[in-house]
């Protein structure tokens, strides 16, 4: 009995400290969890007070007190004060990069609430702690608020997150996203993570009223690529003597300890918007860059302010903001520190304002270089005032290359504060990056420069024109120019001009007597294919087809190179027997709407052995056509192949046997596709896709029933219907998502065959959407890569019945 005794009390002793632990384990989990709820869903709704009063852009010196309101947007009021918060840690130009150490170890977070607006990377999976590969929590967390508009995708203070190359793909997404960075984004380090070389590390694509702001760091980590390119001496450099005649012989370089010694040649610009309407970015900071850090392509309404760009001023090729095929932008109220200009305005702009900007280390603010390899460059009513420039290698600077052709005009420097600038105000006609350039007659025009309040101090020049002989810089406006040498004894250079004619409206310190007053006694006109005049800039919005062929039978083409049409290059409209071969197309790859070949109503078509590169569908299938047969045929840039868009405005389309085989595309928007719109009738049947090779293709199979081309559509219940489409060797790589096929409710794809489909993300080590599939009926004859478990093996149970009225 008493050993009875003994043992019972043994065993509840081992219950009751069994239970006590579960206890106190329980309670400091629920208080963990608790804490990080209530910390996630106080910013949260932070967040979305800030979504909810979103206030439109305000230009001019109202900008200060916009920004002040944003900031207490983010303030968090608490009933207790918060720690203050760590700042991140920045990279050492003698040691390698710091990553910063993880945080605290936390339960996970709680997923957002049901119809939340705010996607925090954390809640999918991210780590933040500089060491993890958090790309796939990033593209997550995109995806999902890709899908609501006004939705906020959120980057939280104190984590390091590291982020390989990402594309934020826009073409799908809802408006008005706001990408809240408060955190440090670093790049990898490592040269598998970049391949053979990206254009880019960070990417916002296609997107309307995108907004990228916050306190947070985008770092670039880029010394392992600059220390490949030291020594990094250009042409230009060369021209530049220091004061004191003397050059360190060997300066700093960050030491690459973990940075591997191949990182790939083409060095990608950190963070870039391409295609986008309504762009603003503020608040953060971008360093470190291995190229340029900002950089806005083909955008329209763009503004960027209170925002930090920081690197060394040795760091090769490190643009600050870099501008490219861009209109209507504002940039103001921002420090650019870097090793290059700190603004780089390139082609195609017009309508920029840089105000309020603090420029140094850097090459100073250019408008170029333009028209190299003899290329047209059109640049016009630019902007720039209340700019504080030190320690620059030019200030204001107009650069373009022999041969070019096109204009830059109608340009404002004014207010502009000098501190040790080499060469404060600069025209090259003449310029060249490396040793040997061919002089050349042609050049980019540059006329209506207007330069005033220019003033401050300079060491090697004050003012350099060098114009061309043929095109001489003409209308250039000086007035209250104050330029004086940093130190009097030494002996500066006296102003430059070389064929630069217009008007000195006051006296300037130094005289630039070599300024040619009035204008050129004989100036070489332009071609008009060379000039951009006012006319140009207000064009027809009606843009013609280059070569059209209607209502004809017995068509061939074949030979010729049909290049840069306003709009499509070649259409075939109401022809029967047709062929097309051994011809060519070319367009830039962001030329709008400039389809290689166009059919439409037209049947028995063959087209062969031709090359197809432009801003659209290379070839575009319409409505009314049937028995085309497409082989042969080199894609790139472009949209790839596409039938459709079918059924606009509730139209009746029918589209049928249609074969295309033995295609190669490269760099396109989407391999092989079928679109239409809500609400059109008729049928798209009898497909065959097969033996297409594909190079880095965004979307390489699709089939969209829910085509819009602007950002609302109605929702209709009817659908051109698709049926009989065949994919066989489909192979190659994709960059964004292996197969799309979204069909209709009420008119599902029927018959769709699937063989030998082989897509490999470019990346392997990254993410790639998954294939998508929605209504999508038919048959995996062999398996496929990725696996398409989405399609929908057989018939529907139920199909809607197209009328009488409605079928082809």
């Amino acid at each position: 009995m008493m050993r009875k005794g003994i043992r019972l009390r043994s065993i509840t002793m081992v219950m009751l400290m069994a239970v006590l632990v579960w206890s106190v384990t329980l309670e400091t989990c629920i208080a963990r969890r608790g804490k990080h709820w209530r910390h996630n869903h106080q910013s949260s709704s932070d967040l979305s007070d800030s979504l909810s009063s979103k206030k439109p852009k305000s230009h001019g010196n109202s900008h200060h007190n916009s920004h002040n309101n944003n900031n207490n947007h983010h303030q968090k009021s608490k009933p207790k004060p918060k720690p203050k918060q760590k700042t991140p840690p920045k990279a050492d130009d003698n040691n390698s990069p710091v990553i910063s150490p993880p945080p605290k170890v936390q339960p996970p977070s709680l997923p957002p609430l049901k119809g939340s607006q705010v996607f925090n990377v954390m809640d999918f999976g991210a780590k933040g702690d500089g060491k993890c590969d958090d790309t796939k929590a990033f593209e997550a967390a995109w995806a999902a608020a890709c899908k609501v508009e006004a939705s906020m995708m959120t980057v939280p203070p104190e984590y390091t997150f590291l982020v390989g190359p990402i594309s934020f793909s826009g073409p799908y997404c809802q408006a008005n996203i706001v990408f809240q960075l408060d955190g440090t984004i670093i790049a990898p380090t490592d040269s598998k993570s970049w391949g053979k070389g990206l254009m880019w590390w960070i990417e916002f694509t296609k997107l309307k009223g995108i907004k990228v702001q916050g306190k947070g760091v985008i770092d670039g980590r880029g010394s392992g690529w600059w220390q490949q390119d030291y020594p990094f001496i250009d042409g230009e450099t060369k021209l530049i003597v220091p004061l004191n005649n003397s050059v360190h012989q060997n300066p700093p370089m960050p030491v690459r300890s973990e940075l591997d010694w191949k990182m790939p040649s083409i060095k990608p610009t950190a963070l870039r918007f391409y295609g986008s309407i309504g762009v603003e970015v503020s608040g953060i900071t971008i360093q470190n860059s291995p190229q340029c850090h900002l950089k806005f392509d083909n955008c329209i309404d763009v503004e960027v302010h209170d925002m930090s760009v920081s690197s060394p001023g040795d760091s090769p090729n490190t643009d600050g903001i870099h501008l490219q095929n861009s209109r209507d932008v504002l940039i103001h109220s921002t420090t650019l520190a870097c090793g290059d200009d700190c603004i780089s305005i390139q082609t195609g702009c017009s309508n920029v304002f840089v105000h309020n900007v603090n420029c140094g280390p850097g090459h100073g603010i250019s408008i170029g270089s333009l028209g190299k390899d003899s290329t047209k460059a059109c640049v016009s009513n630019i902007t720039v005032r209340d700019v504080a420039m030190h320690n620059t290698m030019t200030g204001v600077r107009i650069k373009t290359w022999q041969g070019g052709v096109g204009s830059v005009k109608g340009i404002l420097f004014s207010n502009i504060q000098l501190n040790e600038v080499q060469l404060p105000i600069v025209i090259d006609q003449f310029y060249c990056d490396h040793s040997k350039c061919k002089n050349q007659t042609s050049a980019v025009a540059v006329e209506g420069v207007t330069y005033e309040r220019i003033k401050g101090t300079y060491t090697v020049k004050p003012v350099h024109f060098a114009c061309s002989d043929n095109f001489p810089c003409v209308d250039v406006q000086l007035s209250a120019i104050e330029l004086k040498p940093v130190q009097e004894k030494y002996h500066m250079s006296d102003p430059f001009c070389w064929q630069t004619f217009g008007e000195l409206n006051t006296p300037t310190l130094p005289p630039i007597d070599c300024l040619q007053i009035g204008k050129p006694a004989r100036n070489r006109v332009q071609s008009d294919h060379d000039v951009r005049s006012e006319l140009d800039w207000k064009m027809p919005s009606i843009k013609p087809t280059a070569l059209r062929f209607y209502g004809s039978i017995g068509v061939e083409v074949s030979g010729i190179t049909i290049q840069n049409s306003p709009q499509c290059h070649l259409k075939f409209d109401n022809c029967i027997d047709v062929e097309v071969h051994d011809m060519s197309v070319s367009s830039p790859g962001d030329s709008p709407n400039t389809d290689g070949i166009h059919l439409q109503n037209s049947r028995d078509v063959l087209i062969h052995s031709t090359t197809l590169a432009c801003g659209d569908d290379c070839i575009s299938i319409q409505t009314g056509c049937s028995n085309v047969f497409v082989h042969n045929v080199n894609c790139g840039p472009g949209h790839g192949i596409s039938i459709g868009s079918l059924g606009k405005d509730s139209t009746k389309a029918c589209v049928s046997n249609i074969t295309v085989r033995d295609v190669a595309m490269h760099n396109t928007m989407t391999g092989v596709r079928i679109k239409t719109w809500q609400g059109g009738v008729g049928s798209v049947k009898g497909i065959l896709f097969s033996n297409i090779q594909l190079n880095e293709v965004q979307l390489p199979i699709v089939i969209d029933q829910f085509y819009c081309d602007h950002s609302k559509c109605k929702n209709q219940t009817s659908a051109v219907a698709v049926e009989g489409v065949t994919y066989e060797r489909i192979k190659g790589t994709y960059t964004v998502k292996p197969v799309h096929f979204a069909c209709s409710d009420n008119f599902p794809c029927v018959d769709v065959q699937l063989s030998a489909i082989e897509l490999k993300p470019v990346q392997e080590k990254y993410h790639m959407s998954d294939p998508f599939c929605w209504q999508t009926f038919g048959e995996l004859n062999t398996p496929t890569l990725p696996p398409i478990n989405c399609l929908q093996i057989g018939k529907p149970a139920r199909n809607r019945v197209q009328s009488d009225h409605d079928v082809c």
